[in-house]
């Protein structure tokens, strides 16, 4: 799933936004994809609890068996590749 987000958003700043990336997709490919699984492991406990502050009445039944639709690791780990790109372009673009 990670590498398919990194993917995603090299192509996304490649061809959609018009930048350019140091090595091209393959290496914007690889960046975002750390930059994904970083972003999951960073961004997943906030984004889960502002999700959490915002569903909190959808949430099903009580107790241990509570059931809440949360799940924000496609969030995460996209704002995750997201800003490694972006980082990136910055960093290359300022020599």
């Amino acid at each position: 799933m990670y590498i398919a987000i990194g993917a995603f958003f090299s192509w996304l700043f490649l061809r959609i936004l018009r930048k350019k990336l140091f090595g091209g997709f393959l290496s914007g490919w690889v960046l975002a994809t750390i930059g994904a699984i970083l972003g999951m492991f960073l961004l997943h406990p906030v984004l889960k609890f502002l999700i959490d502050v915002f569903l909190n009445g959808i949430c099903f039944g009580s107790g241990e068996g509570r059931f809440c639709l949360t799940n924000v690791d496609i969030i995460s780990a996209g704002t995750g590749s997201f800003l490694t790109l972006l980082i990136l372009n910055r960093i290359t673009h300022a020599r």
